[in-house]
C-alpha cells in the first residue's frame, strides 16, 4: 500500500479502546520541492467533533489507568502534605511606596492567589478576590497583571479565568474594593503603565477581529492605547503602535508598550517579539505624547541586542540612560548613554560580569543592582551612582536564582531592593537588602516554610561532554543519603529555547520525588541562556539538533556517572522543551525510559499556522524559506515518527485553553504515535479543560496534575 499510515490506520481499527483513533486523512504539501505527508492535519480545526470526543475519552482512560497506578495514593499525599507544611506562597510583589507592599498570596485553603497590601509592621489585608469580579463558571479565575496608582487610590488589574492568558482589564477603587471602570478586553499583555498624577494609564490592547477575520492575525497590530480615568472607551486613543507615529517604524507582529520615568518627563517605548532580547527602544516627552504631538528619538534598533528574556534591561537616572546590551558583548554588558546624545556608537561599557551571562538590573536610589548567571546560580551586584566603577558583590544566604522585586509598579527613589531567593532543596525565601547592607535579611511577609525532606538533600552543579564534546551544565537535586547504586528512578528535565534559562526553584511536588528515591536533574541545553548569547545560538534554528542531542548526551552521562540505566530515566519537558524530548525520543529511544511532555511543540512544520506562531517566526524560523523548512523539519518530532518503531512511554499533558501552543500539536502526535506502534501502545493523552499554557492553575489542577506525572514516571522508571 502506497501509505503506511493509512495501512497502519485499517490494521488498528479494530482496536477495543473506548477512545478509537480516528482515520487518518492525509494531506500532501509540497515544501520546496519536498513532499510532506499529513495523516492528522485535519485535527487542527477547532472543535472538531470527532477529534473532541477522541480526546475525550482518551483523557479519561488516561486518568483511569493513572488513578490505578498503587504508588500514586503515596504520591498524592506526599505533595498534599508538603504544600501544607510550605504555607502560603507569595509572589509579584511590588512596593509603590516605603514600607507598604503589594503582593499576589495563596493562603493555605485558598485555591488560587489573592491581592493583598501590607503596612509596615502589619499584616497581610485582602485588597481583591478576583472570583469577585470574574465568575469562571467552574474554571479557576487569575489575576494576570496588576499595577497600583501613584496616589494609592486605584487599582488597574487584569483577569482571566479557565488558564487563559487573553485579560480582560478593569480599573477598582482602592477604598471601597468596587470596579469603577472595565472591563476593557484584549488587555493580555500587562501591566498597565500609571501616569505619574494618577489621572490615567497606556496600556497595550490587541487588535479587534470581526467575524470572518483570520484567527492567525490574533497578535498582530496590537496599539498602546491612552486611558484617562473617569472616561469611557470610546474615549481612548492610541499613542503607539503600527500606523499610529509616521516618524516610528513598527512591525505588524511587534508588542508594543511605554513607560514612564518617575521624573515625569520622559516616556520610553518598546517594540519586542515576545521570544527575543533585541528590543527597540524610542524616547519622547511625556508631554507631547499626551498632546498627541511626541517627537520620538530612537535608542536602539535590533542589531544593538537590548533587552531580556528575563526581567528589566534599562534604567533612566538623571541625564543618563542605561541599558542591558550583548552587541559586542555575548554575555551582556550594562552601557550608558546620555540622554542629549542618543548614538548608541558612543555608549560607555559601565559594568562586564567577571563570568557567566547578565541577566537583568534594577536602578534604586543609591545605584544600579545587576544579577548575572554563573552557571546555574545567580550572583548580584551593586554599583552606585558615585562610583560605577567600583563593584559590591552581595551576599547569598545560599546559592539559587535571585528574582528582582519592582520592576512593575515600584518607584526608584527608594533605597535598597527586594527579591525571592529559590533553591534546588527549599521554598523561595523573600529578601531585602538596605542601602547600604553587603548582606539580605528577610522581609517582613509570609514566609514559606520547609518542608521535612529539605534538610536532608544535596545539590550538585557538574557539567558532562556533549556529542560535540561541548561541556553541558547540569543541575542534580536528590537525598544526601541516596546511595549511587546505579538503579536510581531519574526526572531529566530539559528547555532549550529563546534563551531562557532553568533556574533553581522548590515546589511541593518535588518532595516526592526525593521521598520516593529519585533524583531531580536539569540538563541547561543550548538553546537556552544560561551560558550567554552564543549558547542560545548554538541551539537556534540550523543548529537547534544540539538541544535535543545535548539532553541525550546528559542521559548517557547519568548512566556512565552511575546514577541510573536508560530504562529508569524520564526525559520531561514543555512549551518548546517538547522540541527537546520530542526529538529526543524519535532521535534514540533506546536512551530513555520513559517521556512527559506538555504543552509541547511537536509539529514544528505547522507551528506558524496557528496565532502564535507568527510571533515566534524569529525564534524556530518559517516553512516560507528552504534553509526555514528545513531546520523546522528537523526539528519536528511529529515528522519523525517511524512505523514499527517501538518509543518509550508517554504521557502528553495540555491545557484546552492554552493559547501559545495549540492542542491539537499534542493530539496530532499522540495520534501519530498510535497509528505507529498500534492500539495498546503505552502512549496516554492528559487535557484539562480548565486550564491553558500552565499559569492560572488551581492549587487543586496543579497538586493532581504532579501527582498524574509523577505516578506515571515512577510507574514506567523503577
Amino acid at each position: 500500500m502506497k501509505n503506511p499510515w493509512l495501512f497502519l490506520m485499517l490494521l488498528f481499527s479494530g482496536s477495543l479502546s473506548a477512545a478509537p483513533l480516528p482515520e487518518a486523512r492525509v494531506v500532501t504539501t509540497d515544501y520546496h520541492g519536498v513532499k510532506i505527508d499529513d495523516p492528522y492535519r485535519y485535527f487542527e480545526e477547532k472543535g472538531h467533533p470527532e477529534v473532541d470526543a477522541w480526546a475525550r475519552a482518551l483523557t479519561g482512560e488516561t486518568l483511569a489507568k493513572l488513578a490505578e497506578i498503587p504508588e500514586r495514593v503515596k504520591i498524592a499525599k506526599l505533595i498534599e502534605d508538603a504544600d501544607k507544611v510550605q504555607g502560603d506562597r507569595v509572589g509579584w510583589v511590588t512596593q509603590p511606596v516605603a514600607g507598604e507592599y503589594y503582593f499576589l498570596m495563596r493562603r493555605q485553603g485558598d485555591e488560587i492567589e489573592l491581592l493583598f497590601r501590607q503596612k509596615a509592621g502589619g499584616t497581610p489585608e485582602l485588597i481583591l478576590d478576583p472570583r469577585k469580579i470574574v465568575d469562571g463558571k467552574g474554571s479557576p479565575v487569575t489575576i494576570k497583571h496588576y499595577i497600583v496608582s501613584p496616589d494609592l487610590k486605584h487599582l488597574a488589574v487584569g483577569v482571566t479565568s479557565g488558564g487563559g492568558e487573553d485579560a480582560d482589564l478593569y480599573v477598582v477603587d482602592m477604598v471601597t474594593g468596587k470596579i469603577v471602570e472595565g472591563p476593557y478586553d484584549r488587555a493580555r499583555w500587562g501591566p498597565a503603565e500609571w501616569l505619574p498624577d494618577s489621572s490615567g494609564f497606556f496600556y497595550n490592547r490587541l487588535q479587534k477581529l470581526g467575524p470572518g477575520a483570520d484567527p492567525l492575525q490574533k497578535f498582530q497590530k496590537g496599539l498602546v492605547h491612552h486611558h484617562r480615568l473617569g472616561t469611557g472607551e470610546k474615549d481612548e486613543r492610541a499613542v503607539f503602535g503600527i500606523g499610529v507615529n509616521a516618524d516610528v517604524t513598527v512591525q505588524p507582529e511587534d508588542i508594543v508598550s511605554l513607560s514612564v520615568t518617575d521624573d515625569g518627563k520622559w516616556v520610553t517605548s518598546a517594540n519586542g517579539t515576545g521570544v527575543s532580547a533585541d528590543d527597540i527602544h524610542h524616547i519622547a516627552r511625556l508631554e507631547d505624547v499626551l498632546a498627541g504631538t511626541p517627537k520620538w528619538r530612537k535608542i536602539t534598533d535590533r542589531s544593538h541586542l537590548v533587552g531580556s528574556m528575563g526581567g528589566g534591561a534599562m534604567e533612566i537616572h538623571g541625564d543618563d540612560l542605561f541599558l542591558l546590551s550583548r552587541k559586542d558583548a555575548p554575555n551582556g554588558r550594562i552601557v550608558r548613554l546620555r540622554l542629549a546624545d542618543l548614538d548608541f556608537a558612543k555608549a560607555e561599557t559601565i559594568y562586564r560580569a567577571p563570568q557567566g551571562a547578565i541577566q537583568d538590573f534594577i536602578s534604586a536610589k543609591e545605584g544600579l543592582y545587576v544579577r548575572y548567571l554563573d552557571g546555574g546560580p545567580s550572583r548580584l551586584v551593586r554599583l552606585r551612582w558615585e562610583a560605577l566603577d567600583k563593584t559590591e558583590p552581595i551576599a547569598m544566604p545560599e546559592d539559587g536564582k535571585i528574582s528582582l522585586h519592582g520592576r512593575m509598579g515600584s518607584y526608584k527613589k527608594l533605597a535598597g531592593i527586594s527579591f525571592t531567593l529559590d533553591s534546588w532543596t527549599r521554598p523561595g525565601r523573600l529578601l531585602r537588602l538596605g542601602a547600604d547592607e553587603k548582606s539580605a535579611t528577610p522581609m517582613d511577609l509570609p514566609q514559606q516554610a520547609e518542608p521535612p525532606i529539605s534538610k536532608d538533600l544535596v545539590s550538585r552543579e557538574t557539567r558532562m561532554p556533549g556529542h560535540d564534546g561541548v561541556m553541558i551544565p547540569v543541575s542534580i537535586i536528590h537525598r544526601r543519603d541516596l546511595p549511587k547504586d546505579g538503579r536510581r528512578p531519574v526526572l531529566l528535565t530539559g528547555y532549550g529555547a529563546y534563551g531562557i534559562n532553568i533556574e533553581p526553584r522548590f515546589r511541593a511536588s518535588d518532595s516526592a520525588i526525593y521521598d520516593m528515591g529519585g533524583v531531580k536533574v536539569i540538563a541547561h541545553v543550548r538553546g537556552g541562556g544560561e551560558l550567554g548569547e552564543e549558547w542560545r545560538l548554538a541551539g537556534y534554528q540550523k543548529t537547534k539538533p544540539n538541544t535535543w542531542k545535548d539532553m541525550l548526551s546528559v542521559a548517557e552521562g547519568l548512566v556512565k556517572e552511575g546514577y541510573t540505566t536508560p530504562k529508569q530515566i524520564c526525559i520531561q519537558g514543555g512549551s518548546a522543551g517538547g522540541v527537546t524530548v520530542g526529538r529526543s525520543m524519535t532521535e534514540k529511544p533506546e536512551a530513555i525510559g520513559a517521556v512527559l511532555c506538555g504543552v509541547g511543540c511537536l509539529d514544528a512544520l505547522r507551528l506558524e499556522n496557528s496565532p502564535n506562531g507568527i510571533p515566534n517566526l524569529p525564534e524556530f524560523g518559517s516553512v516560507k524559506t528552504k534553509a526555514g523548512f528545513e531546520a523546522l523539519r528537523e526539528m519536528s518530532a511529529y515528522e519523525h515518527v517511524k512505523p514499527g518503531v517501538k518509543y518509550p512511554p508517554v504521557l502528553f499533558y495540555h491545557g484546552a485553553n492554552d493559547t501559545r501552543v495549540e492542542l491539537w500539536q499534542s493530539l496530532k502526535m499522540t495520534a501519530r504515535l498510535l497509528a505507529a506502534q498500534g492500539p495498546d501502545a503505552d502512549v496516554r493523552l492528559r487535557v484539562d479543560y480548565h486550564l491553558g499554557h500552565g499559569s492560572g492553575a488551581s492549587r487543586k489542577q496543579e497538586n493532581e496534575q504532579q501527582a498524574d506525572l509523577l505516578a506515571f514516571f515512577f510507574s514506567r522508571c523503577r
